[in-house]
């Protein structure tokens, strides 16, 4: 019964595993596909699926969804705790085939398919018959030329000190836009937060670090996927306290610390010097003298540190665990 048990759990973990990838995929592709039309879009147009961005999308998305999914099992099994070997060796292969096969792959067919950096999309032109704040001034235009870029209109001076309140233009040139998105009343509404926004430029800083580790080699991608290392072992924090809630709060925090962690690893410059000090001390090592050619030693060495302190974590709470059930065991049998 043990067995059919354990393998049971570990079929569940797979499915699990299965249904959030491709829910995850499906559902960052979507919003990705969405925000860039919105960048594109003009006041009076309607969305419209296109299936060029959501694929581009899926790209885009996929590697960080398959990042996260080693967290997203840890809180699988915190929140349904089984005591099987069979389900952490399912875990600890689904982690190495992520990060050894899954995530290098796909990473390679974005670049073969839409090269290092993501295609732009043309810029639109603003609509006529709207209303548009640019700083002390609102632009009304009546007439738009698609053709050469030629704008006829109103503009109302807002500005308290100006001589002039209200002009008009006529076939003047449209000057493009330095803004993420082409019509200020679309950014106005769904322009992101600032938090936000530097969560996903960061993001997007760790999707050029995945693509030139991915098709520099296999040393490099070994290197960066340390991380990956670091990440498998959180699973040692989910027995740390018979509060669920707070096991859930540490695997979150250690996981985005360690993903924080090696993204300034490889994107800050203030890591460049710690870097550029290891592998001095460590060129002067001939067993290490290859490594300093292909990865960060610093940040692998912390992966590795990381790893190590995790796993012995594992086992000190693993067998505190073990102790409770058996105590609590015997409660009962009392």
């Amino acid at each position: 019964m043990e067995i059919k048990a354990s393998l049971l759990s570990s079929f569940r973990l797979v499915l699990y595993f299965i249904c959030v990838l491709v829910l995850g995929c499906a559902l960052f592709g979507v919003i990705y596909m969405v925000y860039n039309l919105c960048e594109n879009m003009v006041a009076g147009q309607s969305l419209l699926f296109d299936m060029n961005l959501f694929l581009e999308g899926l790209f885009v998305v996929t590697p960080f969804v398959l990042m996260f999914s080693a967290l997203l099992m840890v809180l699988y099994l915190v929140r349904h705790p089984i005591d099987s070997l069979a389900v952490l060796v399912v875990y600890g292969l689904l982690c190495v085939c992520v990060w050894l096969v899954c995530i290098p792959r796909v990473v390679k067919a974005d670049v073969a398919f839409y090269g290092t950096d993501a295609p732009s999309a043309a810029r639109g032109i603003p609509s006529a018959s709207y209303f548009r704040p640019d700083g002390e001034q609102i632009f009304y235009y009546t007439k738009i030329s698609g053709a050469d870029n030629k704008v006829t209109g109103i503009c109302l001076n807002t500005d308290l000190d100006s001589t002039s309140d209200v002009y008009t233009f006529s076939a003047l040139e449209l000057s493009g836009r330095q803004d993420q998105f082409t019509d200020s009343l679309i950014q106005g509404s769904l322009e992101m937060p600032p938090v936000l926004s530097i969560l996903v430029k960061k993001l997007a800083a760790m999707n050029v670090v995945l693509k030139k580790c991915a098709t520099r080699g296999t040393g490099y991608w070994l290197c960066f996927s340390s991380m990956g290392l670091a990440l498998i072992a959180v699973i040692g924090l989910r027995y740390v306290s018979k509060w669920r809630l707070v096991d859930v709060m540490l695997v979150i925090c250690v996981t985005t610390g360690i993903i924080a962690f090696n993204l300034l690893g490889y994107t800050n410059s203030s890591f460049a010097a710690v870097s550029d000090s290891v592998n001095g001390v460590l060129n002067k090592l001939g067993l290490f003298r290859k490594l300093t050619a292909v990865g960060n030693p610093s940040v692998v060495f912390c992966n590795i540190l990381i790893f190590i302190v995790l796993t012995a974590a594992a086992v000190i709470f693993e067998r505190g665990h073990q102790k409770q059930l058996s105590a609590e065991s015997g409660d009962v049998s009392l």
